[in-house]
């Protein structure tokens, strides 16, 4: 399921030094990725960051019905995912697809078209966002898989590598409130109305 960079797509290397010069590089950045699909790496998540981008989703259609703790809360993870964020877009699912590797471990991978950039810089039109069994956000995804379909969400979007080195975009899709939308707005220090402060994916 996870896409290896070093060998897809890589013209064999003959010499033994050569090879074990190319696995010495590949945790610095380097190896084959090829057109739009090419994986994109980072630096480990810390803790904070794996709960923030747990790669699950939440149902909240209206955060502002929220009270006390709860709300507090809401704000307080929000303002965290905005601060970390490398991207955040407007998306909308097109498919939610089920994937068990040799091991039997049940992942999901998430399909959604881009519609409009938020934060940050993002050339894909459409993502492929995976979910783990290993993920703290997997729960959400299983339980909540069939009701994603043709909705939109805000996704919030953290680059980071996987446990065996590759790339892999973390995540968290939230409905797209206009609380929400309000709160981006203010963070990127736009006074506009949210829904006009983005731009649309090229």
């Amino acid at each position: 399921m996870t896409r290896g960079a070093l060998h897809h797509g890589c013209r064999a290397v003959r010499f033994p030094w050569a090879a074990f010069l190319l696995i010495l590089l590949a945790p610095a950045g380097f190896g084959c990725a090829s057109g739009e699909g090419a994986v994109r790496t980072g630096p480990q998540l810390d803790l904070r960051q794996r709960q923030l981008f747990d790669n699950g989703v939440d149902l909240i259609a209206d955060p502002t019905g929220l009270q006390g703790a709860w709300l507090d809360q809401w704000q307080a993870e929000l303002d965290e995912r905005l601060g970390h964020a490398d991207s955040i877009v407007e998306v909308e699912v097109s498919a939610v697809r089920t994937d068990t590797d040799p091991g039997r471990h049940t992942s999901y991978r998430i399909m959604v078209r881009v519609l409009r950039v938020l934060k940050g810089e993002l050339e894909a039109r459409e993502l492929s966002l995976a979910s783990l069994q290993s993920d703290a956000g997997f729960p959400s995804v299983e339980r909540n898989g069939s009701q994603l379909l043709q909705r939109r969400f805000v996704a919030f979007l953290l680059r980071g590598v996987a446990d065996d080195g590759a790339g892999r975009d973390h995540f968290h899709l939230s409905p797209p409130s206009q609380a929400t939308l309000d709160r981006i707005a203010q963070a990127e220090g736009s006074h506009i109305e949210a829904t006009t402060i983005v731009r649309e994916a090229r």
